[in-house]
């Protein structure tokens, strides 16, 4: 049988580029730029993790990445794999705690998770007023990164703004 060379060539550049593209290998769930937080920052990693043996939260995660593409303050968790990923500027906030809580929320309420049930544990977990400013200081944050270019960037960032709106009027008025 004779090796067609112009189709192993395509068969190794398509392998590579898959390689490539996952950055995956037989031990990394995600590309090699997503740094776990315990090679990242061992003391935060000892700070989240203590935080995640709270007994309120059923479900744990099972380990924290630095995401490499978050701008500003952000914070988000993968229901499959239960792994929770932070902006650095998230690791930096005073608040990160409750966007660990926030995160853990998502976890006990399963894939996806309502974002006000999220906020809930949040504040379960750091208090009603200190959630409350933890919701501000993302939104605040959070505005800085939208664009206002076209109306249909406006009309994005106004979105934004009713749904931040709602969420702290029902954080405010529901979480005890």
């Amino acid at each position: 049988m004779e090796i067609n060379p112009v189709h192993s060539r395509s068969v190794l550049l398509v392998i590579g580029t898959l390689f490539l593209l996952c950055g995956c290998s037989s031990t990394n769930k995600y590309p090699p730029n997503f740094v776990l937080l315990k090679d990242y920052n061992l003391d935060k990693y000892h700070v989240v993790r203590k935080m995640s043996e709270d007994t309120n939260f059923k479900i744990k995660p099972n380990d924290f990445y630095v995401h490499p593409y978050y701008i500003g303050i952000a914070a988000s968790v993968n229901p499959q794999t239960r792994d929770i990923f932070l902006s650095r500027r998230a690791l930096n906030s005073e608040c990160l705690d409750f966007f660990i809580a926030h995160e853990m929320g998502h976890l006990q309420e399963g894939v996806g998770g309502d974002q006000l049930i999220a906020d809930y544990y949040g504040a379960m977990f750091v208090g009603k007023e200190k959630g409350e400013k933890c919701l501000f200081v993302l939104f605040e944050d959070s505005l800085k990164y939208f664009r206002k270019d076209t109306p249909t960037d406006r009309a994005f960032y106004y979105n934004h703004i009713r749904i931040f709106s709602f969420r702290l009027y029902s954080f405010h008025s529901c979480v005890i």
